[in-house]
């Protein structure tokens, strides 16, 4: 997995003024309007809304991003910010990226005009957009090279189902696929 993105809610409102004060937070009205929250025990930041919304992205694997919301709602608790609640977390996205041995474009093509929209633009792309079917919200890019990226994965097991259909389409065994995403 390269990146998985994450929401939260405090269901209570966060006054980012008085968040901004804290050691941790940063809060620049005039960039973005949250807070981002980053404490040496998260991964990566957070971003926090005056409504309770919380988005975390960048982390490489669902438990880091529900490990960074709850880290943030905590750290807001600590100092008395907000009452202290579980935000829960709902995985939005997940973004995978890896590689094939080998896989030609030109030769994959018609199987994957038949399996679901595709778009092959060379002179505007160089790879191919593909939207399968069977994968409901998925995109996907393919490129000569063999390297992909999948975005619009909503679970683990998705991605799975992701790495079946993509060795299927390139004509491989999933032992012969090159796997070069890493979960945490």
């Amino acid at each position: 997995m390269a990146n998985v993105v994450a929401t939260g809610d405090l269901r209570q409102t966060v006054n980012l003024a008085k968040s901004g004060k804290l050691r941790y937070v940063t809060y620049h009205p005039r960039v973005y309007h949250c807070s981002y929250v980053l404490t040496p025990r998260m991964k990566y930041k957070v971003s926090v809304f005056s409504t309770g919304k919380m988005i975390s992205a960048g982390n490489h694997s669902e438990k880091a991003a529900r490990n960074d919301l709850l880290t943030a709602s905590n750290y807001l608790s600590e100092h008395g910010l907000i009452k202290e609640v579980n935000p829960g977390a709902r995985i939005r996205n997940i973004v995978l990226v890896g590689a094939l041995r080998s896989f030609d474009i030109r030769a994959s093509l018609p199987s994957l005009e038949q399996l679901g929209k595709t778009i092959y633009e060379p002179e505007q792309f160089p790879g191919i957009i593909h939207y399968p079917s069977a994968l409901a919200g998925v995109a996907m890019l393919l490129f000569d090279s063999g390297k992909f990226v999948v975005a619009g994965v909503k679970s683990f097991a998705m991605g799975f189902a992701i790495r079946k259909y993509l060795d299927t389409i390139a004509g491989f065994s999933d032992s012969q696929a090159v796997d070069k995403t890493h979960r945490t």
